[in-house]
């Protein structure tokens, strides 16, 4: 019987620190929670339920988020996480990622699909004559295709030159989610209502018929609009052979990603609540969950600073766009690596790690 030795990957451990928290937010997905969660208000978001479920939904994921530090601390090997789970069953474990891994495409082809989406909502809400060409369902899977083809091509000549890009379009991405939460905050509610105009009293009115859950179901109910985005504090594990081999790295991967990421979310979320008022996103939320007139528009966070139309406005509506290629391109570095580790294990043909 021949013993199996896995082969070195051949990855450097370049990955500190500071990059790894900015990869880390930009995968985690709560840059576009935000339009999940708003577009929820009309069922649950009654009052002090709203921000009570911003803090809720990040609490119950603490035991999960300390479990992939120790896998992160324990496992520092590409997709670390498969290693741990395939060496217990390898049957089962290779089973289980090989299904993550596919349904990681997916979710890849979505959020791409999304980010042209928004562009193209964006400049709708600009009144853009353009609007109506990106929105167009064929263009929009071109557009689609060739933005993801390119991320993909990016990786496949340099692996250290698709982490780079990650961790620009993820700061880019942070930096200008937190601009719009603080600008949002700065700027007097008259001027917002009165940018939105009859789009503002008509979202406001809607929220008049709108019977909203409270109590502790309500509660819950909003919940679910968040929780799931706090299980992807794994992406470090998925480079564990590319970050460096200390705790700092770890920690900051994954328990610095996941406080700073739920006090950005809550930061962001908040800022628009109040901004735009509650009674606003509970009558846009409506409007767009019945398909009536441009709730799908006032229901959007980055549609919304378009309808504001200030040059800075305009820039962070422009931004939004961002917060979906983030995590696509982490995504795209994730499957990859999956696919490598499977290989390497010869769990499926070696031409897939080169």
């Amino acid at each position: 019987m021949r013993i199996f030795v896995r082969e070195s990957t051949g990855l450097v451990r370049e990955v500190g620190p500071f990059r790894l928290l900015l990869m880390s937010m930009g995968y985690n997905g709560f840059l576009i929670i935000p339009f999940v969660y708003l577009a929820g208000l009309y069922l649950y978001g009654a009052g002090s339920i709203v921000y009570a479920a911003l803090f809720i939904s990040w609490l119950v994921f603490i035991p999960g988020a300390l479990i992939w530090y120790y896998i992160t601390r324990q496992y520092p090997r590409t997709a670390g996480d498969y290693v741990y789970f395939s060496r217990l069953n390898p049957p089962i474990g290779f089973a289980a990622w090989f299904n993550f891994t596919i349904g990681e495409m997916l979710y890849d082809a979505v959020l791409v699909y999304f980010a042209i989406a928004q562009l193209g909502t964006v400049m709708q809400a600009l009144n853009n004559p353009l609007a109506s060409v990106v929105l167009n369902p064929r263009n929009e899977f071109i557009l689609a295709v060739v933005l993801i083809t390119v991320l993909i091509l990016i990786n496949i000549v340099s692996a250290r030159a698709g982490l780079t890009m990650f961790a620009v379009v993820s700061l880019a991405a942070l930096a200008t989610f937190i601009a719009s939460a603080i600008y949002v905050l700065a700027l007097p509610h008259g001027i917002i209502e009165t940018s939105l105009g009859t789009e503002y009293l008509r979202a406001v009115n809607e929220a008049g018929r709108v019977s909203v859950t409270g109590g502790l179901y309500g509660l819950f109910g909003m919940v679910a609009f968040t929780t799931a985005v706090w299980a992807y504090v794994n992406y470090p594990v998925t480079i564990g052979g590319e970050i460096r081999r200390d705790r700092l790295t770890a920690i900051l991967g994954v328990l610095g990603m996941f406080v700073l990421g739920g006090l950005f979310f809550a930061i962001f979320v908040i800022a628009f609540l109040r901004g735009f008022g509650l009674r606003f996103f509970i009558g846009a939320s409506y409007m767009n969950a019945n398909g009536i007139d441009n709730g799908y528009m006032l229901v959007n966070p980055g549609a919304d600073l378009a309808l504001i139309h200030t040059p800075i406005a305009i820039a962070l509506a422009y931004s939004s766009v961002l917060w979906y290629i983030a995590p696509v391109t982490g995504v795209i570095i994730q499957v990859s690596r999956y696919l490598l580790a499977f290989s390497m294990d010869r769990a499926l043909p070696r031409a897939i790690s080169t």
